[in-house]
């Protein structure tokens, strides 16, 4: 890893966690960019594409508010770390399965699960950059 604090390493983090945090819901919202790809590759309506949106909110709802207090107890760079790399193995998985709803549902329940205390994580890091 790298050592040291001047100003180019606290600009490279900095840079490094946003964009991290810009990609990160990609997944996500790529059917607002390919909306007609994405209904015909998972054979569904539009009322079934927006409640992929919809659950995941839901869940991601409560889930956001107990992240909070865990990213206080958990250390920052380690649930950053795990977030990344769990967004990552759901688009691979998703990527695998591209025509199935089930999984395309699972997949947006899971991004739910897996960024609970990203956003607390991640605030309270670049807080912490200096």
């Amino acid at each position: 890893m790298i050592k040291g604090n001047n100003g180019f390493l606290k600009f490279m983090r900095l840079f490094s966690l946003g964009y991290m945090g810009g990609t990160i819901y990609l997944l996500m919202y790529v059917r607002y960019v390919f909306y007609a790809q994405v209904m015909d590759a998972l054979q569904c309506t539009n009322a079934q594409l927006g409640f992929l949106n919809t659950i995941c909110s839901i869940v991601s709802f409560p889930l956001t508010l107990i992240g909070a207090y865990w990213a206080d107890k958990l250390d920052a760079k380690n649930v950053i770390l795990f977030t990344v790399s769990a967004i990552t193995v759901l688009s691979f998985v998703w990527a695998a399965f591209p025509h199935s709803y089930t999984v395309a549902l699972l997949i947006f329940v899971g991004q739910a699960i897996v960024m609970m205390a990203y956003w607390a994580c991640l605030v309270k890091y670049i807080n912490n950059l200096g």
